[in-house]
Protein backbone atom coordinates (compact mmCIF):
# COMPACT_ATOMS: atom_id res chain seq x y z
CA UNK A 1 0.00 0.00 0.00
CA UNK A 2 1.37 3.41 -0.94
CA UNK A 3 1.97 5.86 1.87
CA UNK A 4 -0.53 8.67 2.20
CA UNK A 5 0.30 12.32 2.69
CA UNK A 6 -1.92 14.20 5.09
CA UNK A 7 -3.53 17.29 3.63
CA UNK A 8 -1.78 20.33 5.12
CA UNK A 9 -3.95 22.28 7.54
CA UNK A 10 -3.88 25.27 5.19
CA UNK A 11 -5.77 23.22 2.61
CA UNK A 12 -8.53 22.11 5.00
CA UNK A 13 -11.16 24.54 6.22
CA UNK A 14 -13.46 23.71 9.13
CA UNK A 15 -16.33 25.72 10.55
CA UNK A 16 -17.94 25.23 13.95
CA UNK A 17 -20.80 27.66 14.44
CA UNK A 18 -23.80 27.35 16.71
CA UNK A 19 -27.12 27.64 14.93
CA UNK A 20 -29.34 30.69 15.38
CA UNK A 21 -31.35 29.04 18.16
CA UNK A 22 -28.14 28.19 20.12
CA UNK A 23 -28.96 24.50 19.99
CA UNK A 24 -26.51 22.16 21.71
CA UNK A 25 -25.63 20.60 18.33
CA UNK A 26 -23.66 23.21 16.35
CA UNK A 27 -23.60 23.31 12.60
CA UNK A 28 -20.19 22.21 11.35
CA UNK A 29 -18.59 22.15 7.94
CA UNK A 30 -15.29 21.10 6.46
CA UNK A 31 -13.84 21.38 2.99
CA UNK A 32 -10.52 20.50 1.44
CA UNK A 33 -8.76 20.45 -1.86
CA UNK A 34 -6.11 18.09 -3.13
CA UNK A 35 -5.26 15.66 -5.88
CA UNK A 36 -6.98 12.30 -5.68
CA UNK A 37 -7.24 9.27 -7.93
CA UNK A 38 -10.51 7.50 -8.58
CA UNK A 39 -9.33 4.78 -6.18
CA UNK A 40 -8.58 7.39 -3.50
CA UNK A 41 -12.10 8.80 -3.85
CA UNK A 42 -13.62 5.33 -3.62
CA UNK A 43 -11.66 4.70 -0.41
CA UNK A 44 -12.70 8.06 1.06
CA UNK A 45 -16.36 7.32 0.36
CA UNK A 46 -16.02 3.83 1.88
CA UNK A 47 -14.46 5.24 5.05
CA UNK A 48 -17.04 8.03 5.27
CA UNK A 49 -19.83 5.44 5.01
CA UNK A 50 -18.16 3.32 7.70
CA UNK A 51 -18.04 6.35 10.02
CA UNK A 52 -21.75 7.02 9.43
CA UNK A 53 -22.53 3.39 10.26
CA UNK A 54 -20.30 3.51 13.36
CA UNK A 55 -21.71 6.70 14.88
CA UNK A 56 -25.24 6.93 13.45
CA UNK A 57 -28.34 5.65 15.23
CA UNK A 58 -31.80 4.66 14.08
CA UNK A 59 -34.64 6.74 15.58
CA UNK A 60 -35.77 3.88 17.81
CA UNK A 61 -32.20 3.28 19.11
CA UNK A 62 -31.01 6.89 19.44
CA UNK A 63 -29.50 7.78 22.83
CA UNK A 64 -30.85 10.73 24.84
CA UNK A 65 -29.79 14.04 23.32
CA UNK A 66 -29.33 12.65 19.81
CA UNK A 67 -30.84 14.79 17.07
CA UNK A 68 -31.74 14.03 13.49
CA UNK A 69 -28.91 15.47 11.39
CA UNK A 70 -28.45 15.78 7.63
CA UNK A 71 -24.95 14.84 6.46
CA UNK A 72 -23.69 15.05 2.90
CA UNK A 73 -20.49 13.91 1.26
CA UNK A 74 -19.70 14.83 -2.31
CA UNK A 75 -16.71 15.60 -4.44
CA UNK A 76 -16.47 17.77 -7.53
CA UNK A 77 -13.50 18.09 -9.90
CA UNK A 78 -12.02 21.58 -9.78
CA UNK A 79 -10.98 21.45 -13.42
CA UNK A 80 -12.23 19.55 -16.46
CA UNK A 81 -10.74 16.17 -17.29
CA UNK A 82 -7.96 16.23 -19.84
CA UNK A 83 -9.34 15.99 -23.35
CA UNK A 84 -7.93 13.44 -25.84
CA UNK A 85 -6.61 16.32 -28.00
CA UNK A 86 -4.54 17.82 -25.18
CA UNK A 87 -3.19 14.46 -24.02
CA UNK A 88 -1.73 13.61 -27.42
CA UNK A 89 -4.10 10.67 -27.95
CA UNK A 90 -5.25 10.13 -31.50
CA UNK A 91 -8.88 9.74 -32.46
CA UNK A 92 -10.08 6.44 -33.95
Amino acid sequence: MASRRAVPAAEVQTSNQASANSSPAPAKASRASGYYTREDLDAILDEYTALLNKYGHRAQDAPPGARLMQLRMFYIPDEPAESPESSGASEP
